[in-house]
């Protein structure tokens, strides 16, 4: 009979199958192992550091093996393992996750800010040149109602690329654009991140704080 206070190998847990908790051996798990951990970790789930914040250069919590030599998990297989060690680590991981997600937002946000500032001087030195009255095509983005796009009266129609959202084409005089792109700067100011609606992970954080005060 296996001694359940021993640390296991990748290999000795999938052999034994131990029916509770155990401790594992974190670097016994083969590359194709951590690859089925992850899985498993995101079926229950985890969260992917990587896959909100570009620019995330630490140890990501679902690759243990990284920064813990051995863990406590229950199941046979590595996904389970993974689910475990989500079930484990989500309160910290979640808590997390918001610091680090809001800090990508704020940097978008300040990005936003100066685009808007700048779009919106370029808008003022051409609503000289053109008039107040002159029309200038624009693309408005249906789901936000905000300027995507826009182009000087005498080009055609607003040149588009890249990723383009579902809107409309149509036209506002000198005084509306410049209007609306004030508007839309004064309210990206005002904005704050908001959780509730910022935080991928809101509905799991919300659970986890609810649970806190029950």
């Amino acid at each position: 009979m296996i001694n359940l206070s021993k640390v296991l190998t990748s290999k000795e847990a999938q052999k034994f199958k131990p029916l509770n908790k155990f401790k594992l051996y974190t670097n016994s798990l083969t590359e194709y192992e951590q690859y089925r951990f992850i899985d498993g970790w995101i079926e229950n789930g985890g969260y992917i550091e990587s896959k909100y914040n570009p620019d995330f250069g630490g140890d990501p919590y679902c690759c243990v093996w990284l920064y813990e030599d051995v863990i406590e998990v229950k199941g046979h297989t590595p996904e389970k393992w993974g689910a475990s060690w989500w079930e484990k680590c989500r309160p910290e991981a979640l808590t997390a996750a918001l610091i680090d997600e809001k800090k990508v937002w704020e940097k978008r946000h300040i990005l936003k800010i100066k685009s808007l500032s700048e779009d919106l001087h370029t808008v003022s030195k051409a609503v000289q040149v053109f008039g107040v009255n002159a029309k200038f095509p624009v693309y408005i983005e249906n789901k936000t109602g905000s300027i995507f796009s826009w182009a000087t009266p005498d080009k055609p129609t607003v040149h588009l690329s890249g990723a383009i959202p579902i809107g409309y084409y149509t036209t506002l005089s000198g005084s509306e654009l410049t209007n609306s792109l004030k508007k839309e700067l004064l309210a990206c100011q005002e904005d704050a991140f908001t959780p509730n609606r910022d935080f991928s992970l809101w509905n799991e954080y919300e659970k986890m704080m609810n649970k806190k005060k029950s």
